[in-house]
């Protein structure tokens, strides 16, 4: 019977990270890459 678990804990610090990084490469593109996507 396992209390912790390190490995998923390093999948769920893992996939916060990526998540993370992804969120803010998205944000970040298409306000520089095509503005004029977003306003027509």
């Amino acid at each position: 019977m396992q209390k912790r678990n390190p490995a998923g804990a390093l999948v769920v610090l893992g996939g916060a990270a990526l998540a993370t990084a992804i969120a803010a490469i998205l944000a970040a593109r298409p306000a520089r890459a095509a503005p004029e996507d977003e306003t027509g």
